[in-house]
Parts: C-alpha cells; structure tokens; sequence
C-alpha cells in the first residue's frame, strides 16, 4: 500500500487501519507527505499488530508533528517486539521522530520484565536446590542481546543531536588535554592503603562544599542569562569553528525561481544544508539507492517536490551536472558559489528553553569501593571523590556549560586538568560524552561529566546489563540482586491496559462521585419536603382555631375589645 503523493489526511489514516485489520496480508505500507494527528497514527499502530507479515511501516508528515508519550511507546513497542521496520524518513523532522521511538525504545518493558521473572525463579532454584544452568543462560542471553541492542541505538540518539546544530563547537572541545596533574597528593607517610583511602575521603569532604558552590554558580549562569551577549566575559572571542561553506548564492537560475542567497541552516546526510525565502539547498545519500544521491534544490527538506538535481558525490554544490528531474537528461542551468568563513561561539542562538542544563552531584564513594578501585592502579589515581554531571538537551548548551566552567575555575585560582571529549571519537562504542578532570588552587582534583539526556538515559540503562554480563557465570548467587527493582517492568500491552484502567477508574470515580452527590441531595430533598409537611400541618391547626375563635368574637359587643386583642395575640403565636 503506497500513498506517497495523495494527501489523505487523518480520515484516510483511519481507513487505512480499518483496512489493516480487515486484511492482514499486507507486507509494506508508506504513507508519505501526509498530514496526520496522534490519535490517527495510534489507530494505525493498533491495527498494524494484527498483520504478521507487514515488515515495513514508513510515516513521513509532510508538517511538523509531535507524538504523546503514550504514541512513542506503542511505536517502540510495534518496533521492538514485532521486528517491524519503522521509520519517518530522513529529514530532520524524521530523524526527531525516529530519535524519539529510539528514546522510547531504550526501556524494552518485555525484556526487563523477563529478567525479573528469570531472576526470581533462580532465587527460588537455589533455596530449593533445583538445576538452575538453563535459567541462568536464558538469563545471559537476554542481558547480552539487550545489551548489543542499545549499542545499535546511538547513532540515532547522536544523529538528532547533530541536526539541532551547533555540534561542531562541541566537537571543537578538545578531544584529549592532559595538561595537569592527573593524581591526587598523598602524604608520604602514609603507606597503608586503607589510611590512604580514609585520607583522600577526608580531602573530599572538606573540599565538597566549594565543589558544590563552584557548579552552582555554573548551572545558574548558563540557565539564567537571556542571551549569548551575556556571556561574552565567560566565553573568550577566540572559540571559532571553521565553516567551509557559510552561505551559497545562487544566480543565473533559468526560470529564476532558485535564485537567491542560502544561509547555512544545519547539517543533513553529513552535509551542510542551505536554506533561503523560499527553497532548500542540501544533499541525500545513497540510502534509497544511488540514483536518489546528490544534492537538491527543492522545498523543504528531504521533501518529494523539487525544482532541480544535482546527481552524484560532492561535499559542496557546484554549478555543474544539474538536472529538471533525476534519471533524466534535461540540463538546468544555473551558477553556484559558496562562501566560506569562520563563526564563533558568541554568535550563535542560545536556546531558550528553561533550565537549560541540570546539575547532578554525585553521593561520597564508599571505603569498601575506594579500596576496590584503588587496588587495580593505586589510591593516588582516583580523582572521582568529588564528582557531578551536567545533563544539557542542545549542542550549543554542552559548549557554553563547558567554557563557563572553564571561565569560574580560572577566576578562583583553578584549572581543567584534562579534557576528553568522547562526542568526538566515532564510531562510538560507549555511550558519549565529555569528561573534565577539575584541578582547585590547592592542588585537589575532581570529576565532571557534562551528557545528552537521551545518550546519559541509554548509558544507564546500559549499565545495568553490564553488570549481569560481567558476572561470573560459575556464581549464581552473583545474579539474585534484582536489576529492575525500583521500577516495575510492564510490556508494551500492560502500559495500554494500565492506561485504560486508570482511564476507567477515573471515570468510575466521577460517576461514584455524582452518586454520592444526588444521594446526598435526595436525603436533603426529603428532609425538606417533611418540613413542608410539618409546616402546613401546624398552618391547617392555626387556621382551624383563628376561625373558631374570630367567629365567636365577631359576634361579640365592642366592650369586649381587650379579650379580643388577648385572643388575637394567641392566635398569631400559634399561627
């Protein structure tokens, strides 16, 4: 089923998933360039699991769209628990889409909830002394697969980084800077490595509480300011990137609709991309084929309508080779020419999404750990007594926190240390990020992380298979700490069905609510009509006797005033 040029909106979208669970023998299905809403992809989500031979499932939005958490998740889990190939594309709207079912997809609710099932029985195998060697291998299979499974997912957390722009001053950072001491001072007198251990604790006590102040001062100045010309005293002019190509001006252009100036707007396909009024400069790789790679002039990005095509490999566009259509031979005359340039970190847009990095300080090391880690290469080499995490979501935030940083140590007397920037060493192999060593004026030296908060999310995730994947195999009793024990592991369907649940409980609770209220209501109802009753009762009994008596006195002289008056006074009272 291929809609890549009808706009079908969110009604066809529903009849798509109506058709899906009609007929199940659908292997692909592209909906391309179409506007659709969340609850409409949900439909087509629920419908897409009844066809077991679909294998493929691409949704490109022709508009910017943003899913509920709740869509992410049945997405993720259609992806990881149907091995269906999903995905949005390969503009920079897609890869956000994409980023975000891999975010969702870092949790893999099933797989936790195996472990801890497998962990429970073989707690229970070993109380009752039972074989326990298939548990435990079913148990390192699934950590491993897991495991191997969030390695794949970086590059689709790193590549959304990228598109956000501003990744190149992050690369800037440098990539290893030993410059300072890379070992904690210890008193030659002590020799003992306990004493060792109790006296560098000691140091990081004393040394936590200007640590701390030095970070808060850091993470109040970069969330604080309104703009990057606030910065200007913490970031030095002279951290600029070289930027091959900073606009390209097209002119000449046959039909003029091209012409103009591009400014460079990001990067796409590990290309700069261009952007003008009107039209899009960029370049698509060889992903769907050769015959689609090579740069485009078109009207959005990655988009199906363009005005002409440059085939084949090249790192800038040049006015040679250009095309009306690919795969055809109809020359499109233009001139290109690129401007290059250097920019600086005080020229670019600081976000202004609020905080725009949190600060982590991290809990004292114990004695047991100190001594284990100092066992492997000496006391003097940790430098993590004091430590602490920056977690920022944009490029341009990781560089400023990081030269902000730099700026207040200086002021107070201190340094950086060391320097490695793991954001800049590809391929990655472990979750990335920059690692600062921080040397105070006395010589102390401390630890600091600066992360993405997606990559920080997968690197702990990832932790956690680690330690099951390390463990001795001949140690079962070395797999019975529950990993997932703070948060229950629920599959994908359980999260449905929790969220329908509490959907209904809410709705059960209003409805209780209203019943208590027109209970509450019809008691006083009664109440107030036995007063009424009461009340015409004590009338009808006052009435009776006021016309007996007004009878009688009417017929009286008027010398017998005084008892009237007596009598008509009675009568208002019990009246």
């Amino acid at each position: 089923l291929n809609l890549s040029t009808s706009h079908i909106g969110d009604e066809g979208i529903l009849a798509i998933a109506d058709l899906l669970r009609k007929r199940t023998n659908f292997v692909s299905v592209w909906v391309i360039n179409n506007p659709f809403s969340d609850s409409a992809v949900r439909e087509l989500i629920m419908a897409a699991r009844n066809c077991k031979l679909l294998n493929e499932l691409l949704l490109v939005d022709s508009d910017a769209v943003d899913f509920s958490s709740d869509t992410y998740a049945c997405l993720a889990e259609l992806r990881m628990g149907l091995s269906h190939n999903i995905s949005f594309g390969t503009g920079p709207q897609g890869i956000v889409l994409d980023s975000m079912v891999t975010k969702h997809s870092i949790e893999n609710m099933a797989s936790m909830s195996q472990i801890t099932s497998l962990q429970r029985q073989l707690l229970s195998n070993i109380v009752e002394k039972k074989t326990r060697d298939a548990k435990l291998a079913t148990l390192c299979d699934v950590s491993q697969a897991e495991d191997a499974r969030l390695k794949k997912l970086l590059p689709v957390l790193v590549e959304r980084y990228v598109t956000m722009g501003g990744f190149d001053f992050v690369e800037s950072i440098p990539l290893m800077l030993p410059k300072g001491r890379q070992t904690q001072e210890l008193p030659n007198c002590l020799k003992d490595p306990a004493a060792q251990a109790r006296y560098l604790l000691a140091q990081a006590a004393w040394a936590e509480e200007d640590f701390r102040e030095v970070l808060q001062s850091v993470a109040a100045r970069v969330n604080n300011v309104p703009n990057m010309t606030a910065l200007r005293d913490d970031i030095p002019d002279s951290v600029k990137i070289s930027v091959a190509a900073q606009s390209v001006r097209i002119s000449e252009c046959e039909t003029n609709i091209a012409n103009g100036e591009y400014l460079l707007a990001g990067q796409h396909h590990g290309h700069p991309f261009f952007q003008s009024k009107q039209k899009v400069l960029y370049f698509y790789d060889e992903r769907d084929g050769k015959s689609w790679s090579g740069w485009f002039i078109g009207n959005d990005l990655a988009g199906m309508n363009y005005t002409a095509f440059r085939p084949g490999p090249a790192d800038l566009p040049d006015d040679k080779g250009w095309v009306k259509r690919m795969n055809e031979e109809v020359a499109f005359t233009l001139r290109v020419e690129v401007c290059g340039g250097t920019t600086g970190l005080n020229e670019a847009h600081l976000p202004q999404d609020t905080p725009r990095c949190q600060l982590s300080v991290g809990p004292p090391k114990s004695l047991g750990r100190c001594l284990e880690k100092g066992a492997k290469e000496g006391m003097a080499t940790l430098l993590d007594l004091n430590r602490a995490s920056f977690v920022v979501e944009h490029p341009i935030v990781m560089a400023v926190v990081y030269y902000v940083l730099l700026a207040h140590l200086e002021r107070r007397g201190g340094k950086i240390s060391k320097v490695k920037n793991k954001l800049a060493e590809q391929p990655f192999t472990q979750p990335p990020n920059i690692h600062v060593n921080l040397e105070s004026k006395t010589g102390w030296v401390s630890e600091v992380q600066i992360h993405f908060g997606d990559i920080l999310k997968l690197k702990d995730m990832q932790h956690k298979y680690y330690e099951l994947n390390r463990a001795d195999k001949e140690k079962p009793e070395l797999f019975l700490m529950p990993v997932f024990q703070a948060k229950k592991a629920n599959s994908g369907n359980e999260v449905k069905a929790a969220v329908e649940h509490k959907a209904q409980n809410t709705e059960v609770a209003e409805l209780q609510k209203k019943d208590q209220e027109t209970a509450a209501l019809q008691e006083e109802l009664e109440k107030g009509k036995q007063t009424i009753a009461d009340l015409q009762k004590k009338l009808a009994q006052a009435s009776a006797a006021k016309a007996s008596k007004g009878s009688l006195f009417w017929m009286m002289s008027k010398s017998c005033i005084r008892p009237f008056q007596r009598c008509t006074s009675s009568a208002r009272e019990t009246e």
